[in-house]
């Protein structure tokens, strides 16, 4: 018998002493057990993975709990509340450190890149001029979120900040002389529900939730700096890819469903057989390249937002899983087609139509029914093919 015994699967942490369970921790619903659940800790987070509720409890008795409800945060002893505070007071060091007393406007960019890429190009400049803001300075939390900024809005200075850890429910507020903006401050389960109800593509929603007309909005255009420019043929002119014959596929995305590693195959046989390179965009390793290249005849390097999409524009076609990256590529002028799986949080088909911000004249989308994946499939893979000689 070991002393110590660890075990670890993709649900649950186990640790053993002298085959006695002295910890416990279950992955997916956030809880801890301590000596056999002697000590109990239970945590709830939101969509934006900020902690909400925090709960400990000794013999099955409710001993702390720390709640967020938005504005406050509580704390409980023996469900007694004996401290309460302003979340603004509990976040303002996360919100104002590093931010020069200077800005008067900082806004906080906080969700994926699609939501991101739709505010910066259609409604930042808008919304900015609406604020009056003198001397703005956006906060990314991500770091594909710096990439956007030096593409579409190089003139607007920004600071770092690891992740979203607020849970405040107002989009807007001020520390001290600083008025500060959530972008976007929702759950995504919320919009989707507020375009089916509304019958709004999410573009408008988003809109509407900034409270902005239609004739203050205008297309912003990325531009790609020029030391971006010279790291990506730097990285390419390495991998060998003909820059003047090739084509880019994104396969990988955070929000659908991945498509099965024989689709992609088919395409880059047609591709290969016809002359042409093939680039795999795969920074996100949800796709295996070996799986997708076995005999190594695609390339691929790891490459930021600016560089990937510098690179797709000099592609003769883009091949995309729907992703928030597919909407940034969009602005590349290449021809492309974006292709739609169900939603891995919802049932995607009742909303397809309110999920893509581009008119369906102006690029090809294609609706993949789980049902039927494979005749979809071999639909899709047609569709693709027989544009190209």
């Amino acid at each position: 018998m070991k002393i110590i015994e660890s075990e670890k699967s993709s649900d649950e942490k186990v640790i053993k002493v002298f085959n006695y369970e002295i910890y416990k921790k279950k992955l997916k619903y956030r809880k801890q057990f301590i000596f056999n659940k002697f000590i109990q800790i239970i945590k709830k987070v939101n969509a934006g993975k900020s902690l909400i509720f925090k709960l400990i409890k000794v013999c099955g008795l409710e001993v702390l709990k720390v709640f967020m409800n938005g504005q406050n945060r509580i704390i409980y002893l023996f469900k007694i509340p004996v401290f309460k505070q302003s979340l603004f007071k509990y976040y303002k060091n996360w919100f104002t450190k590093g931010v020069d007393k200077k800005y008067d406007d900082i806004y906080v960019l906080t969700v994926h890149s699609g939501e991101i890429f739709v505010f910066l190009t259609y409604f930042a400049k808008a919304f900015i001029n609406k604020n009056k803001s003198k001397n703005p300075l956006f906060i990314v939390t991500r770091n594909y979120h710096k990439d956007l900024v030096k593409m579409i809005y190089p003139e607007i200075p920004y600071i770092c900040r690891d992740g979203f850890p607020v849970y405040i429910k107002d989009n807007s507020f001020k520390i001290g002389n600083q008025r500060f903006f959530l972008l976007y401050n929702w759950d995504f389960y919320g919009i989707t529900k507020k375009c089916i109800s509304d019958n709004l593509n999410y573009l408008k929603v988003m809109q509407r939730n900034l409270n902005l007309n239609d004739n203050e909005i205008a297309l912003k255009k990325i531009i790609i700096p020029n030391s971006d420019e010279k790291n990506m043929l730097e990285k390419i002119s390495k991998t060998g890819l003909n820059i003047d014959k090739f084509i880019f596929i994104a396969p990988e995305a955070t929000a659908c469903n991945l498509i099965e590693n024989e689709f992609w195959l088919r395409l880059i046989s047609y591709f290969k057989s016809r002359k042409y390179d093939i680039y795999l965009n795969l920074n996100d390793q949800k796709m295996d390249f070996k799986e997708l290249s076995p005999d190594g005849f695609c390339k691929s390097v790891p490459l930021n937002i600016i560089e990937a999409f510098a690179l797709a524009k000099k592609a003769k076609k883009i091949i995309s899983l729907r992703s928030g990256f597919s909407e940034i590529l969009f602005q590349t002028g290449t021809d492309m087609d974006v292709i739609y799986t169900e939603k891995l949080y919802y049932d995607y088909a009742q909303i397809s139509k309110h999920m893509m911000i581009f008119d369906c004249a102006q690029i090809n989308d294609y609706l993949v029914n789980k049902q039927t994946i494979k005749q979809d499939l071999d639909f899709i893979y047609e569709e693709i093919t027989k544009s190209i000689i």
